[in-house]
């Protein structure tokens, strides 16, 4: 419908172009065509309006098409006869004029008085004037309206459609933007948590670490104390055998050995016990000579 009445949508043939006429119709799109074919008859131009919708046109675009019939026929009242076609045998000269004929036999009064005034000439009046025929004017204007029409809406459609693009485009730099925004948050929390995932071992292991050195120092200072207690034994055994070598050498530098002297002394006890008592006195015992030492035992 975009399309203007001179291009390949439109064509308007003459009755010896039928071959080319024929290969403007491609299947894979809907057309339109007006043919101009005379009447075998009356020899009067007759005018049939073809609707082809090829056979490999979407169904979406032959629905639309098959809407669009009444306002095509109606707009192009000079037409004798409307028939559709899918393939080139349905657009033959003969097909077309048996079409006209059937046409022609169903409303002849109105196609003659039709082509009659569509046959008439243009009448010069003057050098510089021509007759006016007011329909013809009339279906001229309507047919450039109808173009001017459909252009406008054209061009409404193209700029609706750079409309939507560019707010689809919009909308997409917008979800570009904000997945953009949600990643790098997404980037920094994780970096977060991983740089509180070091924090925290690193924490854990100085904590570990000061605890072995609290172990260490209190395994060190047990040490200490057990090698200090060690030496003080050590310090008292050696004084203690300090002191009995001295005792040793006291003793051995003495005239009487002590426990000798006990023994005589116990042994002359014993020999006195035996003996009858006379007087019950006193009796006085010599004191032993002094020990090298200055003691000296006394006995009475």
């Amino acid at each position: 419908m975009t399309a203007s009445p001179t291009s390949s949508n439109w064509p308007i043939l003459e009755p010896v172009a039928w071959m080319s006429w024929r290969r403007n119709f491609t299947p894979p799109k809907p057309q339109y065509g007006l043919c101009k074919v005379a009447n075998t008859e009356t020899g009067a131009p007759q005018i049939a309006l073809i609707s082809w919708v090829g056979q490999n046109v979407e169904d979406y675009r032959r629905t639309e098409c098959a809407s669009h019939v009444p306002a095509i026929k109606n707009f192009f009242k000079e037409a004798h006869m409307f028939m559709t076609a899918e393939n080139v045998e349905d657009v033959t000269e003969e097909k077309i004029r048996a079409e006209l004929c059937k046409a022609q036999a169903q409303a002849p009064s109105q196609w003659v008085r039709r082509s009659s005034r569509s046959a008439e000439k243009e009448e010069l009046v003057g050098t510089n004037y021509r007759k006016t025929n007011a329909a013809m004017e009339m279906r001229r204007i309507n047919r450039e309206s109808f173009w001017a029409r459909a252009e406008r809406e054209e061009e409404e459609r193209k700029e609706e459609e750079r409309r939507r693009t560019a707010e689809q485009r919009r909308r997409l730099e917008k979800e570009r933007i904000l997945k953009e925004r949600r990643d790098a948050e997404e980037r920094d929390r994780k970096m977060d948590e991983k740089l509180r995932m070091i924090e925290e071992q690193r924490r854990r292991e100085a904590e570990q670490e000061e605890a072995l050195l609290r172990k260490e120092k209190l395994k060190w200072e047990l040490e200490q104390r057990e090698h200090e207690d060690d030496m003080r034994a050590r310090l008292r055994r050696s004084e203690s055998i300090e002191k009995a070598a001295e005792a040793a050498v006291l003793v051995s530098q003495r005239s009487i050995n002590p426990r000798e002297f006990f023994r005589q002394l116990s042994s002359v006890v014993i020999s006195e016990s035996h003996q009858p008592r006379i007087l019950p006195r006193r009796k006085a015992v010599q004191a032993l000579p002094a020990q090298p030492d200055g003691h000296g035992v006394h006995l009475l």
